[in-house]
C-alpha cells in the first residue's frame, strides 16, 4: 500500500466535502424551509444547499434538488441564480465521472459568467474547472485556470478565497510528485490564513504540509503538522476535518512503527466517521485500522476490521472504497495463508484496476483535446484582452480629451467670472467716484461762493482804488 496514495484521496474527499456534512435532521429541515419559502429566490438557493448536502452522500437527490434550481431559475430569467444552478451541476457530473458533460456545463458557465459584474463569481468557475481538469489528469491546464482563479482573487482583495487558491495549487503540484513547489505554495496559503486568524484555512494548508512530508519521507515531521493541524479543528468542534488529521496521524505512525499510536487514532477515526455518518471515510478507516493490527502482528483483529471494510464499502458501492478494501484484504487473506479469499479479493482488485486503466486511456484522450480546446479558448481570450486594451487606450485617450476639455472649461469660466468680478468692481468704484465727484464740485461750488461773498464783503468794506489814490494825492498836495 501507498501511504501518499491513501491520504491525497482521503484529504481531498474530507476538504470537498466537510462543509457537506449534514445530519439527517438538518437535511429535513433544510428540504421544508424549501417547501415553504414564499420567494423563489430563497427556494432556489435553498435547492442548490440540499444539493450540495446530498453530494456523494445521496447523489440523485443531488441531482434532484440542483434540476429543480436551475428550472426555477430559468423560469424566471434570474441569470445569476441559473449560472450558479448550471456551476453545480458541473461539479456533480464531473464526480460522477460524466466528464463531457461536465466540461460542456463549466464551458456554458464560462460564457454566462462574462455577463456578470462580480469577479468573484468568474473566480469560482476557474477554481472548479481547474479541479475538473485536475480530476482528469490534465495537471497542466489545471494549474493555468487555477491561477486564473488566484489572479482575480488577488486583484479583488479575496484573502480567503486566495488562501483556498494557494492550497489548491499545492495540490496539484502534489499530484505532480513536484513537491518543492507544493511545499512553496501551501506555506503561502498556511502564511496567509494567519494574517486573519482563519483556522480552518490554516488547518487545510498544514494537512497539505504533513501529506508532502510523509510524500518525501519525512513522517515525523508530517505528524507534526497533522497534529497542528488537529488543534485547529479541535478547538473548532470540526468533526469531519478531525478524523481526517488523526486518519493521517495514524497512516504516519504506522510507517515509523509506531503502534499504540496509530491503532488509537485509527479507532478515533472510526468513531468520528460513524458520528458524522461519512460512509466513504468509514471504510477506509476500518481498513487502515485493519492493515495496522496486521503489520503490529494482530491478524485475528487484522481480519475482523477489513471485513467491517469490505461490508461498508461494497453497501455504498464507491469504487474507490472497494479497490482499497480489495487491495487491503488481499494482502491480509493472502499472508495469513488464506488464498482462496486472497484471490477472491485480488481478482476483484484487479478488474476494479482494468476499468481504472481503461478510464486513465479515457483521461489521456480527454487531457489532449483538453489542451487543444484550451490553446483554442486561451487565444481567443488573448485576441478579447488585445481588444479590450485596444479599447481601454481609446477610453483613455478620450477621458484625457475630455479632462482637457473640461479643464479649458474651467479656465474660461474662471476667467470670465474674474471679468464679471473686475467690470462690477469697476462699476462700483465708478459710481463712488462719481458721487466723490459731485460731493467734491459742491464743496467746491461752496467754497467759491464762500470766497466770492468775501470779495463782496471785502470790497464793501475797503475803499476804492481811486478814493485811495485821490486821497494820497491830496495828502502829498498839502505837503
Amino acid at each position: 500500500m501507498n501511504f501518499y496514495n491513501i491520504k491525497i484521496y482521503i484529504l481531498f474527499l474530507l476538504l470537498i466535502l466537510n462543509v457537506n456534512e449534514f445530519s439527517a435532521g438538518n437535511l429535513d429541515s433544510l428540504i421544508k424551509r424549501a417547501d415553504t419559502a414564499q420567494r423563489d429566490k430563497e427556494k432556489i438557493r435553498l435547492y442548490i444547499k440540499i444539493g450540495n448536502a446530498c453530494l456523494r452522500r445521496d447523489m440523485p437527490k443531488s441531482f434532484e434538488y440542483y434540476t429543480k434550481a436551475l428550472k426555477l431559475s430559468e423560469k424566471n430569467n434570474y441569470s445569476l441564480q441559473y449560472l450558479y444552478s448550471i456551476e453545480n451541476l458541473a461539479v456533480y457530473y464531473r464526480l460522477i465521472d460524466e466528464y463531457t458533460t461536465s466540461r460542456k456545463l463549466f464551458l456554458q458557465c464560462l460564457e454566462l459568467s462574462k455577463k456578470e459584474t462580480d469577479k468573484n463569481i468568474m473566480a469560482d468557475i476557474y477554481e472548479d474547472f481547474a479541479n475538473f481538469y485536475r480530476k482528469i489528469g490534465a495537471s497542466d491546464t489545471a494549474l493555468i485556470y487555477m491561477h486564473k482563479a488566484l489572479d482575480i482573487n488577488e486583484k479583488i482583495k479575496d484573502t480567503v478565497s486566495c488562501i483556498s487558491c494557494l492550497a489548491n495549487i499545492g495540490t496539484i503540484y502534489t499530484d505532480r510528485e513536484e513537491f518543492d513547489n507544493a511545499l512553496i505554495y501551501y506555506q503561502k496559503s498556511y502564511a496567509m490564513s494567519k494574517t486573519i486568524d482563519a483556522p480552518n484555512q490554516s488547518g487545510v494548508a498544514l494537512i497539505g504540509l504533513g501529506i508532502v512530508y510523509a510524500s518525501k519521507g519525512e513522517l515525523k515531521k508530517a505528524i507534526e503538522n497533522f497534529k497542528n493541524a488537529l488543534g485547529y479543528y479541535e478547538k473548532g468542534h470540526d468533526t469531519p476535518m478531525i478524523a481526517t488529521c488523526l486518519s493521517n496521524i495514524s497512516t504516519a505512525s504506522m510507517f515509523l512503527k509506531d503502534y499504540k499510536t496509530a491503532i488509537e487514532a485509527g479507532l478515533r477515526t472510526i468513531e468520528l466517521c460513524k458520528e458524522s455518518n461519512n460512509r466513504s471515510n468509514l471504510a477506509d478507516a476500518y481498513c487502515n485500522v485493519a492493515d495496522i493490527y496486521f503489520k503490529s502482528g494482530n491478524s485475528k483483529k487484522a481480519i475482523e476490521y477489513v471485513d467491517q471494510g469490505l461490508k461498508v464499502a461494497e453497501l455504498i458501492k464507491n469504487r474507490d472504497n472497494m479497490k482499497f478494501a480489495y487491495e487491503v484484504a488481499s494482502f491480509i487473506y493472502s499472508n495469513t495463508k488464506n488464498y482462496q479469499k486472497a484471490f477472491e479479493f485480488q481478482s476483484k482488485y484487479i478488474a476494479i484496476l482494468k476499468t481504472v486503466y481503461d478510464e486513465q486511456k479515457l483521461k489521456q484522450m480527454q487531457e489532449l483535446e483538453a489542451k487543444y480546446q484550451n490553446k483554442s479558448k486561451q487565444k481567443e481570450i488573448e485576441v478579447q484582452e488585445m481588444n479590450l486594451k485596444n479599447k481601454d487606450q481609446v477610453i483613455l485617450q478620450q477621458k484625457r480629451v475630455n479632462i482637457s476639455i473640461i479643464i479649458g472649461l474651467i479656465l474660461i469660466s474662471g476667467l470670465a467670472v474674474v471679468a464679471i468680478i473686475n467690470y462690477r468692481q469697476k462699476k462700483k468704484t465708478n459710481i463712488i467716484l462719481s458721487k466723490q465727484k459731485s460731493i467734491v464740485e459742491q464743496k467746491q461750488k461752496e467754497i467759491l461762493d464762500s470766497i466770492n461773498y468775501a470779495r463782496r464783503i471785502q470790497k464793501a468794506l475797503l475803499p476804492s482804488e481811486k478814493y485811495i489814490e485821490r486821497n494820497f494825492k491830496k495828502l502829498k498836495s498839502e505837503k
